[in-house]
């Protein structure tokens, strides 16, 4: 059973969810984890049938998945301008980052997730949706609503395949509602 931090409907975890799509890759594929933090549980788990890189913009979060994932590629970057190639992963994963980006810039992210997938790969989220409470981080960091990530993702080219609220687990500080949205590039 996998470490679940993120519940769906009863019995099921997000996790799981991201590991039937990471399982169903060839070795050979290539998983971003985008804003990866400390690199766990997503590069551990990646790097066990595929190579996972991570990608954050701190390098102390960058340095503690050294530590806690030795054998993955990190890199120090920003989502807004990915130092990829293009087509060059399979699955880009950002779980919970997209928070951390201003709402003026997602449109950036989104199309750069875009550029450095191969026709046909997957993006998953995790997005929390609630305010950030003080209205001057509102401004820059509320997540601009559900239906703006909906639309900023078609915008970028991505087909919406999986988009559903996922709930707190009762033992989790987290009480903030969660969306699971899963897109693919369109071929």
């Amino acid at each position: 059973m996998p470490d679940c931090t993120d519940s769906g409907p009863p019995g099921r975890c997000v996790t799981t969810d991201i590991e039937e799509v990471l399982d169903a890759l060839p070795a050979t594929a290539r998983v971003l984890d985008a804003g990866c933090g400390q690199g766990v549980p997503m590069l551990t788990r990646a790097n066990r049938s595929t190579t996972g890189i991570g990608l954050d913009i701190a390098r102390a979060k960058l340095h503690r998945a050294r530590t806690n994932v030795p054998i993955a590629p990190l890199v120090h970057g920003d989502m807004r301008r990915l130092p990829f190639r293009a087509n060059t992963f399979d699955v880009v994963v950002a779980k919970h980052s997209i928070a951390h980006v201003p709402d003026r810039h997602r449109h950036s992210v989104f199309a750069e997730f875009a550029r450095v997938l191969r026709p046909g790969g997957h993006l998953l989220l995790l997005v929390n949706d609630y305010d950030w409470g003080d209205a001057s981080l509102l401004e820059e960091r509320s997540n601009g609503g559900l239906e703006a990530t909906r639309d900023r993702l078609a915008t970028a080219g991505f087909s919406l395949r999986d988009d559903r609220p996922l709930h707190p687990q009762s033992d989790s500080d987290e009480t903030a509602p969660v969306q699971f949205l899963r897109a693919d590039a369109v071929e």
